[in-house]
């Protein structure tokens, strides 16, 4: 019984392993697509992995990758005693995906906004 669990749990930390790593080649490959068509200075690609288990209408069902493109824009502050200044943020302009599925079956990366 104790050599059946010890077994069980070395097979659970194996696909575990196993899936992680799945996971990091599929980022590597969409950040690489991401490269290709989103260029520039003081633009970033932000990567987040999105498991759709709770039935989103707009998401394919599972794993799906999506890129948020940001840009450092300038803004104008003003402190408690009224002077001006200036500061660079961080700002969403638009976003891509691409369903796991999709990806293995060398689709491209898209912005619409619903992914049914």
């Amino acid at each position: 019984m104790k050599f059946t669990a010890v077994l069980l749990s070395t097979a659970l930390s194996f696909f575990a392993i196993v899936s992680h790593a799945d996971q990091a080649s599929d980022i590597a490959k969409v950040r690489h697509m991401a490269n290709q068509i989103i260029m520039g200075s003081d633009v970033k690609k932000v990567i987040t992995v999105f498991d759709n288990t709770e039935g989103n209408p707009c998401a394919a069902e599972g794993i799906s990758y999506v890129v948020e493109v940001q840009v450092r824009k300038s803004v104008m502050t003003m402190d408690a005693a009224g002077v001006v200044g200036q500061e660079r943020q961080w700002q969403s302009i638009n976003q891509y995906s691409i369903s796991k599925d999709d990806l293995q079956k060398g689709g491209a990366l898209s912005d619409a906004l619903c992914q049914e």
